[in-house]
């Protein structure tokens, strides 16, 4: 319960950067690409935590996981239409990329760099189901595309992505509220 309230709390900016920022419907456009990516991170994340049967049945559990994730993010960002997103006055569009070019870069390379770094953590060998929740949620929520607009407060404006880290931050530290 705990992994599903920080997942949702810090993924909702993640989500919304990519839905403004996908463009036209095709496979030839990156931005469509980077969605997909992130719409399978999420329903993966959150499928996984929802069928959890501990870390002795991830090597059955996650193939079945992965395929559907991949099926549901590629299908979804595929098939929506090129509307505009209707929260984006919440968000700075202005600043079409944070750390100027850097940032354009990591757009494109940071879902390779999620796979490798979930990847990596699943190879280690005293993984636990903690740290590997911890290292799914934050390497996927880490750079959304655009920061929020802050009327007044950032922390205000940022309240529930700073709560759904302090809460990612204490479970693996809190045996009492993780798995």
């Amino acid at each position: 319960m705990a992994f599903g309230t920080a997942l949702f709390l810090v993924a909702k900016d993640v989500l919304a950067g990519v839905a403004i920022s996908r463009g036209k419907r095709g496979f030839n456009n990156p931005h469509r690409w980077v969605a997909a990516f992130y719409l399978a991170w999420y329903f993966g994340t959150f499928m996984l935590l929802l069928t959890w049967r501990g870390m002795a049945e991830l090597s059955t559990m996650l193939p079945g996981v992965v395929l559907g994730a991949l099926v549901f993010g590629l299908s979804l960002s595929f098939m929506i239409e090129q509307k505009p997103y209707p929260y984006s006055h919440q968000f700075n569009t202005e600043q079409s990329w944070r750390f100027g070019q850097l940032g354009r870069l990591l757009h494109f390379v940071w879902p390779a760099v999620v796979v490798g770094g979930v990847a990596a953590t699943v190879g280690l060998t005293q993984l636990t189901t903690d740290w590997l929740f911890f290292t799914i949620i934050l390497l996927g929520s880490a750079l959304p595309r655009y920061a929020r607009v802050a009327n007044g407060s950032a922390l205000v404006a940022n309240a529930p992505r700073i709560l759904g880290y302090l809460l990612l931050i204490a479970i693996p530290f809190s045996p009492s509220i993780g798995f």
